[in-house]
């Protein structure tokens, strides 16, 4: 089974939230909305539009195995927001290996996929015990 983007989903515990007016969730996704023009500006990609947010809660034993994002999602950024220095970072594929932007509150990753879609996972399971919160915004294709 997979989201709306392609993201395979796991029988393992995630919870997500996309949307809830008058919160800290709706006052994030306004900032994210008006970076739009810049990211425009910034990748030369003036037919993008910002897609939304997703909060995500990562329960202890999620794990998502090598994936690319559906093909309609042109940027995403994903902030790891709380959570224990144990809790698994994001793997990416490359010709020589894999890199891994590692699991450190308030830091994070920004991917413009327009020309490669990278192979991605999970860099390991959520260990038990612990919980595993971030913030994955995406700017999609319009044309």
């Amino acid at each position: 089974e997979t989201t709306e983007y392609g993201i395979p989903m796991n029988d393992t515990p995630r919870y997500k939230i996309e949307w809830d007016p008058e919160s800290v969730v709706e006052e994030v996704h306004e900032v994210c909305s008006s970076v739009t023009p810049l990211l425009q500006e910034l990748y030369t990609c003036p037919q993008i539009v910002f897609d939304g947010i997703t909060l995500w809660r990562d329960q202890p034993g999620y794990d998502i195995s090598w994936h690319t994002d559906n093909p309609v999602i042109h940027l995403t950024m994903q902030i790891y927001l709380s959570g224990s220095p144990v809790c698994p970072g994001t793997e990416f594929k490359t010709e020589s290996g894999s890199v891994t932007a590692q699991f450190v509150p308030n830091t994070g990753y920004f991917i413009d996929q327009r020309i490669t879609r990278p192979m991605h996972r999970a860099a390991h399971a959520v260990p038990e015990n612990q919980m595993r919160y971030s913030l994955f915004a995406i700017w999609k294709n319009i044309s």
